[in-house]
């Protein structure tokens, strides 16, 4: 992979105050996908942007595909608490809106580093 310029970066994973700003935990920004819509989704303090998440929703039982957009902050317990950012196909955007406010959303990561599963 190529050297990532400081300039327009951002951070990969959270990030405490006076952590030193080294190239990895540094990633170019990540887009959502044309006709994506991101949606607040708890996926752990773990996930970085750029990793793949499968979204399994309680009821009615489904899965839906997602990225991540910029991380999450914190854990759900910690006051600075924020959800990661998770890109989904507009068409799920809804489902997974509601699954992730009712508390019946729980999101499975695949890190951006780890090998694509053969199918």
């Amino acid at each position: 992979p190529a050297p990532i310029s400081p300039s327009g970066a951002v951070a990969a994973v959270d990030l405490a105050a006076g952590t030193p700003l080294i190239e990895h935990t540094l990633r170019s920004p990540i887009d959502a996908p044309s006709g994506w819509w991101e949606v607040p989704v708890a996926v752990g303090a773990h996930a970085s942007a750029g990793d793949e998440v499968l979204l399994v929703v309680v009821d009615p039982p489904t899965t839906v595909a997602g990225i991540v957009v910029t991380a999450q902050q914190g854990d759900p317990y910690s006051l600075d608490y924020v959800p990661a950012a998770v890109a989904v196909p507009v068409e799920s955007a809804p489902l997974v809106a509601a699954a992730a406010a009712g508390g019946t959303l729980v999101a499975a990561v695949r890190p951006a580093s780890a090998p694509t599963a053969e199918r």
